[in-house]
């Protein structure tokens, strides 16, 4: 019993089916949580998004743009 630990911990032959996955456990939680929240924040944005720049870019735009750059 006493061996098996201490050579567990020197290999990283030995560890490395048990300790990769409980390293790539969290990373793993941590970064789908991020994901969905992300995602559900990202499409109710971007429909807004594109419907208000929409209308108000190409009046603006073509204008001040030309106006601004030739002056």
């Amino acid at each position: 019993m006493v061996e098996t630990m201490p050579v567990a911990d020197e290999p990283p032959a030995a560890s490395a089916p048990a300790a990769p996955t409980e390293e790539a456990m969290p990373p793993e939680k941590s970064r789908p949580k991020q994901e969905p929240a992300a995602k559900a924040a990202v499409p109710p944005r971007a429909k807004a998004a594109p419907e208000a720049p929409k209308p108000v870019e190409p009046e603006p735009d073509p204008h001040a743009g030309h106006d601004m750059d030739k002056k």
